[in-house]
């Protein structure tokens, strides 16, 4: 029993169609006329008038007629033998010569017959059934990796996220260690500077202190030695204190002994006019160490004539001094 439903199709595809009678199975024409065969003939007699006329009147095999009407004659031969070798076409199209007056049930035999599945029901049914599960399956499946591959991106989305916030976070780590070991280099530096200072500031006054001290000990050495000078020559003892230096007054002034201080104080006064006499003349030598001393002992070095006069050993300070004076006269001179 065919489907109702496939019957209300076809009905409906003939009305809306309006298929005339005339494209219905051969037309006007009869199919077993066009094959020369009887109505009850077999499918062999069929077949065989088929094979022999499809010989005769192909176009390429009928040149005796037109192109166009070769043509036709085959495509009719075609025809009538597609609806009498189906069993189906051929049974309506018998039944349509027997009532040629039911046009439309006619036409829904003619669909029913072309146009009906080949297969069986139960075997459309399972296909349909397998189709549908397999573009269910299919569906699924797409899907499911659009699913993994939406998971995916979301992890690799968080993943790329985590990694720049660590990448934010170590370059805002090394930029604060960076500032921090600036700010102790800084403040290491600051503090050798300021522990440099300090320690010259202290060099320095310690320096003035012994200084100072040293200072006031030769003026209280002088003070002591010019009283004791005082006792021995009143007259003579402002040129014996200008002609000693430094080491000399602390010298002098620490002697307790009056007798060895007046002897001392002769010896002096004595070996000094030998030494006018002696070094009223500078030799050559003396010149080149006296100039060589100069350079190597500058002005504003502490102690500086008493260090040139150890190094000449032959001359006393104050004639170092002079003759530096005219050393530097005569330059000065030249230099005008």
């Amino acid at each position: 029993m065919r489907p109702s439903l496939l019957r209300l199709f076809l009905l409906w595809h003939c009305v809306v169609d309006g298929v005339v009678a005339e494209e219905l199975y051969c037309g006007d024409d009869d199919c077993y006329k066009i094959l020369g065969v009887a109505q009850d003939a077999s499918e062999g007699e069929i077949r065989r008038a088929y094979r022999r006329l499809a010989v005769k009147l192909h176009p390429d095999k009928n040149r005796e007629v037109e192109e166009s009407l070769a043509n036709e004659q085959f495509q009719q031969l075609a025809k009538a033998y597609e609806v009498l070798s189906s069993p189906q076409l051929r049974e309506a199209y018998d039944y349509y010569l027997a009532h040629p007056n039911e046009q439309l049930y006619n036409r829904y035999r003619f669909y029913q017959a072309r146009y009906q599945p080949k297969l069986p029901l139960l075997h459309l049914i399972v296909g349909l059934l397998l189709f549908i599960t397999a573009i269910q399956y299919i569906n699924a499946w797409t899907l499911l990796m659009e699913e993994k591959a939406e998971a995916a991106a979301e992890e690799r989305a968080k993943a790329e996220e985590e990694q720049a916030r660590h990448r934010a976070e170590e370059r805002l780590r090394l930029r604060q260690a960076g500032r921090e070991r600036k700010m102790r280099e800084q403040q290491l530096r600051q503090e050798a500077i300021e522990q440099r200072t300090k320690e010259k500031a202290e060099a320095e006054r310690e320096r003035l202190q012994q200084k100072a001290a040293e200072r006031v000990a030769y003026l209280e050495g002088r003070e002591r030695l010019a009283e004791k000078l005082k006792m021995v020559d009143a007259n003579a003892y402002r040129e014996v204190l200008s002609r000693m230096d430094r080491e000399e007054v602390l010298h002098y002034s620490s002697i307790s002994a009056d007798q060895a201080f007046v002897d001392l104080i002769q010896e002096k006064l004595k070996g000094e006019e030998e030494e006018e006499d002696d070094s009223a003349e500078w030799s050559e030598e003396e010149l080149a160490k006296l100039t060589k001393a100069l350079t190597k002992y500058p002005g504003g070095t502490r102690d500086r004539w008493m260090k040139i006069r150890e190094f000449l050993g032959t001359k006393t300070e104050k004639d170092i001094i002079a003759k530096a004076d005219e050393l530097k006269s005569r330059l000065y001179s030249r230099k005008r």
